[in-house]
């Protein structure tokens, strides 16, 4: 990685370069300039009921092969311990639904930078992705 044309080779210090990167290169848009469309016309929708055998059906389809994000539980152990962890996350997320609160945790990303093209010292020549929870 370089800084001003200096070749850098602290770990620290190429991740602080690709962190401003990433930081000069990331909008967000305002919300004032969304219309208010008022009230749908549409019926309500039914209560959402979370259950364990559903949630037993998402564990067993995550990718036991995906990285895992910020808790560090890969995708095996969710998907090998679902009989365990399916009637404790079905608490969770029915909580989470009624309260409307996520926890705070799970709003957390693990960044790293993926190689686009062009020079690979050049940290404009990666980009971000993000390592969600798998939950």
């Amino acid at each position: 990685m370089k800084k001003e044309g200096q070749l850098v080779a602290d770990t620290k210090q190429k991740a602080n370069i690709l962190n401003e990167q990433f930081k000069s290169v990331f909008t967000t848009e305002s919300i004032d300039n969304i219309p208010n469309k008022g009230v749908s016309p549409h019926p309500n929708i039914p209560p959402l009921t979370i259950t364990t055998p559903g949630i037993r059906k998402l564990l067993d389809n995550i990718n036991p092969h995906k990285a895992s994000g910020p808790d560090n539980i890969s995708g095996r152990i969710l998907k090998d311990l679902q009989n365990f962890t399916a009637p404790i996350l079905t608490i969770i997320f029915q909580k989470s639904l009624q309260t409307g609160c996520i926890p705070t945790d799970w709003k957390h990303a693990n960044v790293a930078p993926a190689y686009k093209k062009g020079e690979k010292y050049n940290a404009a020549n990666y980009r971000p992705i993000s390592h969600l929870y798998q939950l």
